[in-house]
């Protein structure tokens, strides 16, 4: 105990040489005390002793963790040696190997920037080369015509009606309102089949005795527009089936609801037969692609059709692969309509679609660098349809060998259809984990005299 005593109070000594805290005040022991004497001295030794043992943990730790006169802690600097005897022999090393090492040897999180690269100088390489694309379709853009802010700059509508037209199929109509009693109307079609609801036919008419009627259809039904993949998993002998659903054949099935979101608020759609003077709409679907001979979903779709005041419906999906899949046609953005007699790009080109006999006409002068496309007829000079492509570089999959070349063609089918096609994926290997986003807005419009415009 003696020892004990002896070393606390060096310790406490050693302090206070070096400006630490005050040293207790022990009371001195001696030989001829009687033990009884003695024991209160050494208990109020001891309690001063451990008083003084707090205060050395206390000036320890603010050694250790704070900065003392904007200078570094004497611990900080002595843990920043590392390795090194001195920190200026460490300080030596870093700036002869150049900094502490090249950007390619220091590591990059790339969780939330959605790039490839795993270092700092592929990031910037990576980065770059970005850049550098976007440069290159800005340039290929620059000069085309944006008939989509033709539209929107020469329309002016009111409100919005949804009306629901039955109960057990998801059947609506959204009515974007102007002038006195005139409408552009924009329908939507669930199946049997499978639970994907899609955007058809798009139309202009007018309110006759408060009875929405239809006078022309710009954009046909039934004929998808948002994307049509024919998909099987890899490395099967499965027959391609289209997603969503073509000839009857369900592969669109819900993961969840689809959900109704109206000025902001979602709504149980199957309460509404009709609701008007709204200014926004929204549908939310997603879906997984579900091929008929095969247990696993192979993909799952996310897509948000979105209508407001400013005319068109933009349409956002985004694709994801669960398993390596094979694509031997996918497109997106598809155009189909009967109205169209000619289809004006961009670029100033016009295409005449009247043509019936199954033969297509490829836009190789367009290929995958236009954003706008409108459809025009004379014989009724103040309709157009406009369809806005997104986002080129990855709608388009700018860059990609397996597309079709040219990119983008117009079949004019039998039936009277016109039908342009975005050919973005043949014969692909699709790997799991591969994300494709992609997006159009359609719009129809009524303009006095637009066909004299264009």
């Amino acid at each position: 105990m003696l020892k004990k005593a002896i070393s606390l109070v060096m310790v406490s000594l050693l302090l206070i040489t070096q400006g630490g805290c005050d040293m207790a005040n022990i009371k001195t022991l001696y030989g001829s005390d009687k033990l009884r004497e003695a024991y209160p001295k050494i208990n109020e030794n001891f309690n001063a002793l451990n008083s003084d043992i707090d205060g050395i943990k206390s000036r320890v730790n603010k050694i250790i963790t704070t900065p003392i006169d904007g200078e570094a802690a004497a611990q900080e600097i002595v843990d920043a040696r590392g390795e090194y005897s001195t920190l200026g022999e460490r300080l030596d090393e870093i700036e002869q190997s150049g900094g502490g090492g090249s950007a390619a040897e220091i590591t990059y999180d790339n969780a939330e920037s959605e790039l490839e690269a795993d270092n700092v100088q592929n990031a910037i390489d990576e980065t770059v080369e970005i850049i550098n694309a976007h440069k290159a379709e800005n340039a290929k853009v620059l000069g085309q015509t944006k008939f989509i802010d033709l539209l929107k700059s020469n329309t002016n509508y009111k409100s919005i009606t949804v009306k629901r037209i039955a109960s057990s199929v998801v059947l609506f109509n959204i009515y974007l309102n102007y002038g006195l009693d005139k409408y552009v109307v924009y329908k939507f079609y669930g199946n049997t089949y499978d639970d994907y609801i899609v955007l058809g036919e798009i139309a202009i008419g007018e309110y006759i005795d408060s009875s929405p009627t239809d006078i022309q259809a710009i954009f046909s039904t039934g004929s998808i527009k948002e994307f049509a993949w024919s998909m099987r998993p890899a490395g099967t002998s499965y027959i391609h089936r289209f997603f969503p659903m073509h000839n009857s054949i369900g592969t669109a099935f819900k993961i969840n609801d689809p959900k109704f979101i109206i000025d902001g608020i979602e709504t149980d759609f199957t309460s509404i037969t009709t609701q008007e003077n709204i200014s926004d709409f929204k549908l939310v679907q997603k879906v997984n692609y579900k091929h008929p001979d095969y247990s696993n979903n192979l993909a799952e779709m996310t897509t948000i059709h979105s209508i407001a005041l400013d005319g068109g419906v933009d349409i956002n999906c985004k694709a994801t692969f669960l398993e390596d899949t094979e694509i031997n046609a996918g497109y997106v953005n598809m155009i189909p309509s009967k109205f169209c007699k000619e289809l004006v790009t961009g670029y100033g080109n016009r295409y005449v679609t009247i043509k019936t006999d199954g033969s297509k006409t490829y836009l190789t002068q367009e290929r995958d660098n236009v954003t706008d496309y409108i459809l025009v007829s004379s014989d009724m000079p103040n309709y157009i349809g406009c369809v806005e492509m997104k986002n080129l570089r990855n709608t388009l999959r700018h860059g990609a060998s397996d597309r079709n070349e040219p990119v983008m063609y117009i079949e004019h089918r039998s039936n009277g259809i016109q039908k342009l096609y975005p050919y973005i994926y043949k014969d692909s290997l699709v790997p799991a984990g591969t994300t494709h986003r992609f997006g159009a807005t359609y719009m129809a419009a009524e303009i006095p005299s637009v066909f004299d415009l264009i």
